[in-house]
């Protein structure tokens, strides 16, 4: 399980869902083998999100649902 080597992702997500960062629990997935991937629960309501970060470019997935595509530089804060 990978840790997030930048910690906007997170904020990115809590940001995005509404949430707080420390709401979500980094948890196992499958890998893509493109790009970095990283999956998370979150603790109450048990929605699973999906990051992947491929060359800057980073896809955030909520619920199957995709919330954010863009370059890393716009993600939100």
């Amino acid at each position: 399980m990978a840790e997030p080597r930048n910690p906007s992702y997170t904020k990115a997500l809590a940001k995005l869902t509404n949430t707080r960062a420390s709401s979500w629990e980094s948890t196992d997935g499958p890998e893509t083998r493109c790009g970095v991937d990283y999956y998370f629960v979150h603790r109450s309501s048990q929605s699973e999100a999906y990051i992947n970060c491929d060359q800057g470019y980073v896809t955030i997935t909520v619920d199957d649902e995709n919330v954010f595509s863009g370059m890393e530089e716009e993600l939100p804060q």
